[in-house]
Order: C-alpha cells, then structure tokens, then sequence
C-alpha cells in the first residue's frame, strides 16, 4: 500500500466518494467539508491508502505543534484497519496524531487487537469514539523547553487544588 495525499485539485472527487460511502464516512465527510470551507485544509495533510476507490482517509496537521493533535478518520471497514496503522507510521516523523476520531468501534477494536501484547499496543481506547496512538520510540522528539520556564514534579496539594477547580 503507498500513503498518498490528497491535493486540492481532488477535493471535488474525494468529496463525492466520501458521500457515496455515507453513512460510514459520515465524521470524515463532516469534517472536511468543514475544513475545506473554513480554508483549514492548507494547515492539514488530507491523506488516502488507494485512489480512485478509498477505503481509509486521514486528516492530520501539516506541521508539528505543541498542542493535543486529534486526527479525523475515515475507514470502510475493520479489514482496513491495518491500513490506518501505516499511514500513521507514515506520517508520525511530521506530526505525531494523539487522538484519532471518527472510526467505527469495529475498526476502533481491529485496530486494538491487530497486536499481540498489551505492552506492544500502539493504539488504546481512550473514550467511546476515540483511540490514541501513542508513537514508536524511536520517533518521539522531547519538545524545546522555553526560556524561563522549568519542569518539575507536582505533589498532592498541587493536584488537589486542580481537582477542586
């Protein structure tokens, strides 16, 4: 399978194929027409498994940022879960996603299960409609620490005071 991105030029068809997959593609088709219309799309990458006939579409931000990433997702089927997992390793050197939305709970458990050992699951449900992928090792940079701030450990009355909040 080649992860290819979808230019502008192709938004009119891919439109049409995510609305011929309706109600599946339902999130998907939402969310781009909305990024398209808001002209969000030149921020995202708008990624595809196969063309003409998609059967896995991903949505993900163009560059790295120091803010929680959600990925908006189309996936026919839980047959093409695996497909999801490549574009994400595709894509996780430029912009590891954090949260991924708009699958169906089948693929949302394909996606789960294609691993063997819990310790080596990529993906983990985090809400009902949503999973997080947590990036391979080798693939995570620490962010840039800015001037003047510096880390360090919260202790009880910290958190204490955010959970009465």
């Amino acid at each position: 399978m080649i992860v290819r991105e979808v230019v502008p030029e192709k938004y009119d068809k891919l439109d049409q194929k995510l609305e011929r997959e309706l109600p599946l593609s339902i999130f998907g088709l939402v969310h781009f027409r909305l990024m398209r219309r808001k002209h969000i799309l030149k921020k995202k990458m708008v990624l595809v498994d196969s063309r003409p006939d998609v059967s896995v579409l991903l949505i993900v931000d163009r560059q790295r940022s120091e803010t929680w990433l959600v990925s908006v997702c189309f996936c026919k089927g839980p047959g093409f879960a695996s497909n999801i997992e490549i574009i994400l390793e595709f894509v996780s050197e430029i912009s590891p996603p954090q949260y991924i939305v708009g699958c169906t709970s089948d693929v949302m458990d394909a996606l789960i299960s294609a691993h063997q050992s819990a310790n080596s699951r990529p993906f983990r449900r985090k809400y009902a409609d949503a999973i997080v992928y947590t990036m391979p090792a080798e693939n995570i940079v620490p962010l840039p620490i800015p001037d003047g701030f510096h880390i360090s450990e919260l202790t009880d009355i910290h958190t204490e005071t955010v959970h009465k909040s």
